[in-house]
């Protein structure tokens, strides 16, 4: 049990996306895609420089988002064998080359949830607008190296090395309280900041600066150098290493215990948020923005270290055996996690981290015969070492009436293309908000798989899968209203 749990957490869970129901999503995915859009309340998050139409309050259902990325999907795993029947990639059936084709150098998977305890909005001003967010992020975010899928793909092939250097799992717990507003310079040119304060709840950092993986005839060797540090409200067991028994000082994963009764903020930090917007034509507007320039002190209570060698025998891996996914997964998995050894050390204490940022830029165009469609690109970088990533996308805009819009998008990015849509709707007090990110819509054949299970068409495209919902309580005179035709 300890080896299931240890591999599973600390290689990242490259498969659980195949069965898991991981709630998450990139970062303001779904702000992203109604980000040009007229009535939508929140696009501040995207840049403090814009502002809403409505005051509005929200409490507890302002705003709920969940789901998961990553740049590989069902496709990478499963292939048909013309039978009408599916192989996983283990099969001696599936081409190496072919299946290790469809992977990158690093493969990220990233689930975030997203929830805003207290949101509100208000005019300050003359043309300047405030608005003020209290709310709760987490995430987990994994990095699986190329070698670490050809090694499950190649088995225990006599000479075969792997390098498995830059594999971690990321996570963090951190509550945010905001506040920004949005100024007018001159007719053409808005401004906005917001200023956030951030409080750690809990944070795990496992990576492997070295992994390396000799197999030699029925000898396995390992050379590894990683580091494990949390800050959460639990504490890790120990043991002795069974194949070492000097090691008496091994992290024990099967045995850890929460301590809720301990909770408390284990960071706290602060960042900043800057647009800009211009409109120099009523037909035309730019934006930009940079988020999160900041930073927060985490104080760690876990700390493990694994710096050493270890050679083992007799164990064999068959990549061609037979069984369910998860079987064959597990069975891989369990002999990888012999060589998973973290050793207790005392946790170090507190350390400043960046928090990650990110960077909008954006242009929206009104179609001069009905500004009621209007058009965008919005293009992003977050910069989060080796969980970055770029997205470039590609806005249409629908608002006939100033309380009912639609917006639909295609985006290409890190994690491949997807496709979004969103619905607005301003209602006399109260302002609802849906949006939905997928995949490319390629779906899977009804196959057979295993015990002639057929199921339903899902799609194969990468993981982009996404779902917001927002409720707010509107009141007050609109705020400014560029486009009153559109009534």
């Amino acid at each position: 049990m300890m080896r299931r749990f240890q591999a599973k957490a600390l290689l990242s869970g490259a498969f659980l996306c195949l069965a898991a129901a991981v709630a998450g999503a990139q970062t303001q995915s779904t702000d992203r895609t109604a980000y040009f859009m007229d009535g939508y309340l929140l696009r501040n998050r995207v840049n403090p420089a814009q502002y809403s139409y409505r005051d509005y309050v929200s409490v507890g259902v302002g705003n709920i988002n969940a789901g998961l990325n990553s740049n590989f999907g069902i496709k990478t795993f499963l292939y048909p064998d013309g039978n009408g029947n599916l192989d996983t990639f283990l099969s001696p059936r599936v081409d190496e080359n072919t299946f290790l084709s469809r992977l990158n150098n690093y493969n990220p998977i990233m689930a975030n949830v997203d929830v805003d305890v207290l949101g509100m909005g208000f005019v300050v001003g003359d043309g300047s607008y405030a608005n003020l967010s209290v709310g709760v992020k987490g995430s987990v975010k994994a990095a699986v190296p190329y070698d670490l899928f050809r090694f499950l793909k190649s088995g225990s092939t006599s000479g075969n090395q792997y390098g498995l250097a830059g594999m971690g799992v990321r996570g963090r717990v951190i509550a945010e309280a905001g506040y920004g507003m949005s100024f007018p310079i001159g007719d053409i040119f808005r401004w906005g900041f917001k200023l956030k304060g951030l409080v750690g709840l809990a944070s795990l950092d496992a990576s492997m600066q070295q992994f390396d993986l000799s197999l030699t005839g029925e000898e396995w060797t390992v050379r590894g150098n990683g580091v494990l540090e949390g800050s959460a409200p639990l504490t890790i067991g120990t043991k002795t290493f069974d194949k070492d028994p000097s090691v008496t000082d091994m992290m024990d994963f099967s045995n850890i215990t929460f301590n809720l009764n301990s909770f408390r903020p284990y960071g706290y930090g602060g960042a900043l948020d800057v647009g800009f917007i211009a409109e120099p034509l009523s037909w035309l507007k730019a934006s930009a923005a940079v988020l999160d320039l900041g930073a927060i002190k985490w104080n760690r209570n876990i700390c493990g270290v694994m710096d050493a060698e270890y050679k083992f025998t007799g164990v064999t891996i068959d990549p061609g055996s037979s069984g369910n996914l998860g079987d064959q997964l597990e069975k891989e998995l369990d002999g990888l996690s012999e060589f998973l050894v973290f050793r207790e050390r005392a946790a170090a204490g507190g350390g400043f981290e960046m928090v990650p940022m990110t960077f909008n830029a954006g242009v929206q165009v009104y179609l001069p015969f009905w500004k009621a469609l209007s058009a965008g690109l919005l293009y992003t970088q977050h910069l989060e070492q080796a969980y970055s990533w770029y997205e470039a996308r590609a806005v249409a805009n629908f608002c006939p009436l100033s309380w009912f819009g639609l917006s639909a998008s295609y985006a290409r990015s890190t994690f491949g293309d997807s496709l979004g849509a969103a619905l607005h709707l301003q209602l006399p007090l109260l302002e609802l908000f849906a949006a939905v990110e997928t995949p490319t819509l390629v779906f899977s054949k009804p196959y057979s798989f295993y015990e002639g299970i057929q199921p339903i068409p899902v799609p194969i495209g990468n993981l982009n899968l996404m779902a917001r919902v927002g409720l707010s309580l509107c009141f007050g005179q609109k705020f400014e209203t560029p486009h009153p035709e559109a009534d």
